[in-house]
This record gives C-alpha cells, structure tokens and sequence, in this order.
C-alpha cells in the first residue's frame, strides 16, 4: 500500500483522522512515560568483564558420598544419616547464581529537557534580569530581580 493512502484518508474520511489523532496522543503518552522513566530510573546495564557477564556468587557444598557420587548440600534430605558421606572429600565451590551484575544509567540530559518542558517557570534557559526601581538607575550597590520567562515568553523581551 502506498502511502499516499494514508493523507488521502486523512482528508476524505472524519472518523479515520479522529482514530489517528487519538492514536498520536496515545504514542505520545507512551514515548513520555518511557522518557520519564528513562530519566528517573535509567536503563539497566549488565557489567561485563572480558566480554562475560558478571554475576553475584555463593559457596555451596559439595559432599562426596561413599558410592562415589558428589552432591550438592541442597540436594541432600534433610537427613543425612542416610547416606554415608567421606567428610575428607567434601569441599566448597563458588559458584554464579541471580541474574547479571549491573548498574541502572540515568539519562541526565533527558532529566534536564523533562523538566525544562514540565516546569518552563523555573528550569528555562531564558531569564529576564531588570534592576529594581527603589534601588536608582545606575547605581553601584542596587539589587537584581531575576525572573525566569517560557520560551514563547521571550519574545516580548
């Protein structure tokens, strides 16, 4: 399908540009739920050394028993008079267990335009900077008032 298909739909069919409309507000919603995230929490990043995952590691024993067999400490009963275990064999490994070491990266840039785009007031690039009226014009020692202005604002600057 060509996707001039899709402006000609637009144009000629109300209810198809009501159902796109609706669906842009949806994705846009989605994106910024994504970004929000991203900013606050950040994406999860596995440590790698020497191209292998790194993983958190436990010791578990490893008993030998009498018939030659090593088991591991979970998989023997409770009970372990059962079985007859040569304690001179048993040893202890360290082994990887849990998903992969890592950190979660915040995207501090992202933080930054979030909040320029949710607080314009108080995050803005823009300011406008006037001396105060009671303090004279011109005068050493006079005090600043600095307002922060929206970028649609800044027009009439």
């Amino acid at each position: 399908m060509d996707r001039s298909r899709h402006y000609q739909w637009l144009e000629e069919d109300p209810d198809y540009a009501k159902q796109f409309r609706q669906a842009r507000i949806e994705a846009g919603q989605t994106l910024e739920d994504s970004a929000v995230e991203r900013a606050l929490k950040g994406v999860y990043e596995p440590i790698v050394y020497q191209g292998q995952f790194q993983f958190a590691h436990r010791d578990v024993k490893l008993y030998t028993l009498a018939d030659g067999r090593e088991v591991r400490e979970d998989e023997l009963p409770a009970d372990k008079s059962a079985f007859e275990i040569r304690e001179e064999l048993t040893r202890t490994i360290s082994e990887p267990y849990g998903p992969p070491l890592g950190i979660y990266r915040r995207s501090e840039g992202l933080h930054a335009r979030l909040l320029k785009a949710f607080i314009p007031e108080r995050y803005s690039d823009r300011f406008e900077e006037r001396k105060d009226a009671s303090a004279g014009s011109g005068g050493a020692g006079g005090e600043f008032v600095v307002k922060f202005v929206a970028p649609n604002d800044a027009k009439s600057l």
